[in-house]
């Protein structure tokens, strides 16, 4: 069965951790010290290697550090999807606005169809704004495939869950490794596709001791599961299961 693995692609500098949250671009661009353009890399090969199409999730500043790298992305034949401009918190409609206008170039120039929210917050009322500006679908929610919801002309492409488990994002991936595939098992027995998501430094960890610093692990240990090394998972999950980009569920979804 065809399944729906996405990689929202970030530099590592992005995590809603406090010690980067006010760094102007410039600061965070510095601080990437081209992490962005070498996950790349390694992704796009590991990709080739399985003759593979995904979904990259991409966020409009990361096209203006580095537009060759996005470019480069698309030419290898996988769909760009939009991640706000800097990895915005969805507070407001007016938030949400502000994130598209920064991203005119990356819009522009690709025209994506696919939207999703930093932290998997969006609003049902922010849909007609997602309209006005070309999107189809939004996978900015957590539920089952099998509920097929179009709102203002938006097709709804939830991540997986599994009974209360929100078994398709990126933390439980961390989490559970190579178990995770059983879950993705008995979704697929149902007749229902997986729709997961990774993060790009999930999967090329940054080599950097701020990343994020003990202090804040101590306060927050529920971010370790995000420091689990998830390169060996994402090569186990594209060898185990056939992944396809989430494009392609719009051929069925506004149909059903």
């Amino acid at each position: 069965m065809k399944n729906f693995l996405s990689i929202d692609f970030e530099s590592w500098a992005y995590p809603d951790l406090l010690e980067f949250r006010n760094l102007s671009s410039r600061e965070r661009k510095k601080l990437d010290a081209g992490f962005v353009k070498e996950s790349a890399e390694k992704i796009l090969k590991i990709l080739a290697k399985y003759d593979v199409k995904l979904t990259f999730f991409v966020l409009g500043q990361l096209y203006e550090w580095y537009p060759e790298t996005i470019e480069k992305i698309a030419q290898a034949g996988h769909e760009l999807g939009f991640h706000t401009y800097s990895h915005d918190i969805l507070r407001s409609k007016d938030v949400l606005i502000k994130s598209l206008e920064l991203s005119k170039k990356f819009l522009q120039k690709f025209h994506p169809k696919g939207f999703r929210a930093p932290n998997i917050l969006m609003e049902n009322e922010y849909f007609p704004i997602l309209k006005k500006y070309g999107f189809e679908y939004d996978s900015s929610a957590y539920g089952l495939r099998s509920t097929k919801k179009v709102v203002d002309g938006i097709l709804e492409i939830p991540v997986s869950v599994y009974g209360p488990l929100p078994i398709g994002s990126g933390y439980f991936v961390g989490l559970l490794r190579e178990r995770i595939g059983w879950f993705y098992q008995q979704l697929n027995k149902k007749n229902l596709p997986v729709v997961a998501f990774l993060h790009s430094w999930q999967i090329v960890k940054p080599q950097k001791t701020t990343f994020p610093s003990r202090a804040y692990l101590l306060t927050h240990p529920i971010y370790l599961p995000y420091q689990r090394d998830c390169l060996p998972i994402f090569e186990y999950l594209l060898a185990n299961f056939e992944f396809g980009k989430m494009e392609n569920l719009l051929k069925v979804g506004k149909n059903d």
